[in-house]
């Protein structure tokens, strides 16, 4: 439980904090931080036990690099051996909050822009062996079971380089307010990898293809 709470307490001094002008407004991202973070708080549970925390390299793991992407561009995390490619105008977050590797906001469409789109990635060891579907089924039962009005719409997979990636998208609510959001699942390795895109309901259609387009890019070492 202390990367829960851990995580709980820096959500909230989020919350707290980010504030602006006399009539204390959240700064706008933060809504979409706060939105997602009870998701990003079950996945790191089912993580949680699984392994190694999320910020520790398995023992044993010695993968090679060749999984590394050339030319720039890229958020490369050698630690948790995963590579992507953001869009060059999003803001990142790297190792910002207790075990979530990097979190990508999408830019201000406006000053009246009150939820960043944002991805969400946690990365750590897991039992050797939990292949995908086990790692996918484990974090989806999950959500079904915590997430405050949870209501899935489709499933399906993604081809990722060749592996298959199931992904899950679902509705959630954070205090009565809705999201959006795309959940993406993947094993290799003995690590999993957790990726969740997150929207304001009416802004999903608009994100949607990239979304994808950024899992896509997901480099990862093979088995």
């Amino acid at each position: 439980m202390i990367i829960l709470v851990g995580f709980i307490l820096a959500l909230w001094a989020i919350v707290c904090g980010a504030t602006r002008g006399p009539h204390r407004l959240l700064v706008p991202g933060t809504i979409g931080l706060v939105l997602n973070g009870l998701l990003v708080l079950l996945i790191v549970h089912t993580f949680h036990g699984l392994g190694e925390p999320a910020q520790r390299q398995s023992k044993g793991t010695s993968a090679s690099d060749s999984w590394i992407p050339d030319g720039d561009g890229w958020h490369v995390d050698k630690q948790r051996a995963f590579a992507l490619r953001f869009p060059d105008d999003w803001e990142i977050r790297k190792d910002a909050y207790e075990g979530v590797a990097v979190i990508a906001l999408s830019s201000e469409e406006s000053t009246d822009d009150t939820f960043r789109e944002n991805i969400t990635v946690v990365a750590a060891p897991i039992r050797q062996r939990w292949d995908t579907k086990a790692f996918f089924d484990a974090n989806v039962h999950d959500m079904r079971a915590n997430a405050e009005g949870y209501q899935e719409h489709s499933t399906g997979t993604l081809n990722i380089g060749g592996l298959d990636c199931p992904w899950v998208s679902f509705s959630q609510k954070v205090q009565g307010v809705p999201t959006h959001v795309h959940s993406y699942c993947i094993a290799s390795k003995g690590y999993g990898y957790a990726i969740m895109c997150a929207a304001a309901p009416d802004a999903m259609d608009r994100y949607e293809k990239q979304f994808e387009s950024v899992v896509k890019t997901l480099k990862i070492p093979r088995e």
